[in-house]
């Protein structure tokens, strides 16, 4: 049995310990945003034993590829006997698995292209990284998309090119954009110098397996991609009108670039606003600290830009190719969020690692390691807090949520101000309001103002709804549901 070396031992011991941290966070994580819609498709998916297309109770048109959906869909299944809560929290735990599978073979990639000692420092890097530490506790599809990327990569890498090519193709049926990681793949080929067996073992495993997605979503929605790049492809423009916001004008917008900044240090989806929700004594000095601390920790990576000439032409193309999609992203949408480029992290860490070796060089460097361990606890403490923010958020609102669930039918569609988290949780078909709505597109309007202070409903709706029957009411969470009165036009 090989004895591992010093700086494997400790990779090892830094790998466990920042699977264990996103292990113990998620277990405070209550269901939210996209998180709740790819819970629900999971469970749709257990449940009906076929994969959606365009269904009410996942919120209409099914387009995502499915891989991590039919993944929660297995963890879902293996525990909904224990309960509700148990297979939640199974399908859950899909991140954080797939996380620590993200640290391992980034760890393995980095010491191919270096050393031991540097993969270990990458290593620390990426466990305690905010923005990583955060992706892994929710669930959504990205963490997994960048393992399978990795794993990719790390297998072609290692010239095993068939294996390389069957993860590409699990990348893609992970995420659109794994289309890129053909190109990456057939370039480290090249390199090698091998022969047209090598690429085809490359690039036939994972055409095979990702065009299926593409090619189901074509027939489906006239786009392969759908919904995004619809101006170019003529889709269906009808079932997801949200995201037809293509103009040259979104790259002037700050927005996207405020977002990619803030949410590399940890802000929840970019949105600086997000921080609000956090109400505690000394919660601005507190969160101010917290997010220095965020930026003390890139440091390195400005350190050790330099280092990434050893392997230049690779980094660059990896680069260049995820730049690609977020410019194409930002054009479609006119926004962009960090978690979609995750899979250049990798990068970030290696010239962290060889910035970091630059400072351990200096004098006091046990001090740096100590000060280290201190920030490191800190912003892992942080990341616990947020997720508990998030979570209390949600639970005053149990009561109405299992109100709705009781004393509703199960085919009842309600019409939210709010979008896909409240459909979780009452697990009914979720509506989302349209000027001019008519009414034979819902059976019940619910009013939730502690979360929708900015209600999309325009007054001379909001009178004609309040002559409906009020059927339940919350004093204290302020909640109203409002049954559709039969005989009103």
């Amino acid at each position: 049995m090989k004895k591992f070396t010093k700086y494997e031992k400790y990779s090892i011991y830094v790998i466990t310990i920042g699977f264990l941290i996103r292990i113990f966070i998620t277990l405070f994580v209550y269901p939210s945003g996209d998180a709740t819609w790819h819970i629900n498709v999971a469970r749709f998916i257990f449940e009906t034993k076929t994969i959606p297309s365009i269904e009410p109770l996942v919120g209409g048109a099914f387009w995502p590829p499915p891989f991590f959906h039919i993944l929660m869909a297995i963890a879902y299944g293996l525990f909904v006997f224990f309960g509700e809560s148990s297979a939640l929290l199974s399908a859950q735990m899909i991140t954080p698995i797939f996380s620590a599978i993200s640290l391992g073979i980034s760890y393995l990639i980095i010491k191919q292209l270096s050393n031991e000692k540097i993969a270990f420092y990458s290593a620390i890097f990426l466990a305690f990284l905010p923005i990583h530490v955060y992706m892994s506790t929710l669930a959504y599809v990205d963490m997994t998309f960048m393992a399978m990327f990795l794993l990719s990569l790390y297998f072609t890498l290692k010239k095993k090119y068939s294996l390389g090519g069957i993860f590409a193709g699990l990348t893609m049926l992970t995420k659109y954009h794994g289309i890129l990681l053909i190109f990456l793949n057939i370039y480290i080929v090249y390199v090698n110098k091998e022969k047209i067996k090598s690429y085809i073992s490359s690039v036939l495993p994972a055409t095979i397996l990702g065009s299926s997605w593409y090619l189901r979503n074509f027939i489906l929605f006239g786009n392969p991609i759908w919904p995004f790049m619809n101006s170019l492809f003529k889709g269906d423009a009808v079932l997801w009108e949200a995201y037809n916001h293509a103009s040259i004008s979104n790259f002037i917008s700050f927005r996207p670039y405020i977002s990619l900044l803030t949410e590399t240090l940890g802000v929840p989806s970019g949105n600086i606003h997000s921080l609000s929700l956090v109400n505690f004594p000394y919660s601005g000095v507190i969160i101010s600290l917290w997010l220095i601390g965020s930026f003390v920790y890139l440091v390195p990576v400005l350190l050790g830009l330099s280092s990434l000439k050893k392997h230049g032409k690779l980094f660059l193309l990896w680069f260049l190719l995820f730049a690609s999609f977020g410019s194409l992203y930002i054009y479609d949408y006119g926004d962009l969020e960090f978690r979609f480029l995750l899979a250049l992290l990798p990068i970030a860490a290696f010239a962290w690692a060889y910035g970091f070796k630059k400072i351990m060089q200096k004098k006091y460097s046990k001090t740096i390691c100590v000060l280290l361990i201190i920030l490191i606890i800190c912003l892992a403490s942080a990341e616990l807090l947020k997720a508990h923010a998030a979570s209390s958020r949600w639970d005053k609102f149990r009561t109405d949520f299992d109100w709705v669930k009781e004393n509703t039918a199960k085919d009842a569609r309600i019409l939210f101000e709010g979008g896909q988290t409240l459909g979780f949780n009452f697990r009914r078909e979720f509506v989302l309001y349209e000027k001019g709505i008519k009414q034979d597109k819902f059976d019940y309007v619910i009013f939730y103002p502690l979360i929708t202070k900015d209600s999309p409903y325009d007054e001379l709706f909001i009178e004609k709804i309040k002559t409906f029957p009020l059927v339940y009411r919350n004093n204290k969470t302020k909640v109203s549901l409002y049954s559709k009165s039969i005989n009103s036009d």
